[in-house]
């Protein structure tokens, strides 16, 4: 979800806000970490530090130029080089011509994005 999207359901906060929010109420219950955009990655690591858990769906390759629903995406290297404990890549590589080489251009992302760190 986007910033139009939380207006339009009714949600005063922004995106950032409403990450952070959540999160610390997440935090609060005991949760070691949360799932979350990989565009949110830096603003957590920012207020949570190194120690809480970020896994991130959406994930593409850096190369892609197929748009989907996903509307807060980024790629596998930028995704790991922003701190990103775990990633979720699915469709990039199920919908790809070739799976295999997909799948390798994302580990190829994943090992170029931990040197950059």
């Amino acid at each position: 979800m986007n910033n139009a999207d939380l207006t339009e359901i009714g949600f005063s906060k922004t995106t950032d806000e409403m990450v952070l929010h959540l999160a610390k109420l997440a935090q609060n219950a005991g949760a070691s970490g949360v799932v979350a955009s990989a565009q949110d990655i830096a603003l957590l690591r920012e207020k949570f530090g190194d120690k809480f858990v970020i896994v991130t769906p959406g994930i593409r390759s850096a190369g892609a130029t197929t748009k989907d629903d996903q509307k807060r995406t980024l790629s596998a290297y930028e995704a790991v080089k922003t701190g990103a404990d775990y990633i979720v890549v699915g469709r990039p590589i199920r919908a790809a011509r070739e799976p295999l080489e997909a799948c390798r251009q994302i580990v190829r992302e994943i090992a170029e994005g931990l040197a950059a760190k």
